[in-house]
């Protein structure tokens, strides 16, 4: 919660993603924290769901594409920080 008041003081709209058990538990903290209204908790299943349909522009052909972005962007990410490169998604 100090890291989303970090990022409301700097004009940024926190985000948390999380897995689906532990999202009434970052809503309890942020209420707890005065930050319900201020920050979005987003159970990632949906987060991705809503990422690649909007990525693919909500057609079923260009989903494909919109996941094949998503780990390329991903596996980049992991090449950038990582050192375990097992961390990486390889598409079949």
């Amino acid at each position: 919660m100090d890291r989303c008041q970090e990022n409301i003081d700097a004009g940024i709209k926190p985000i948390l993603v999380t897995k689906q058990d532990s999202v009434t538990h970052a809503e309890s903290l942020a209420r707890r924290n005065n930050l319900a209204k201020r920050i979005d908790v987003f159970e990632i299943e949906q987060f991705i769901a809503l990422n690649l349909y909007e990525l693919g522009e909500f057609v079923a052909k260009d989903r494909r594409t919109a996941v094949t972005l998503l780990v390329d962007r991903y596996n980049g990410i992991i090449e950038q920080v990582e050192t375990d490169r097992s961390l990486r998604i390889e598409v079949l």
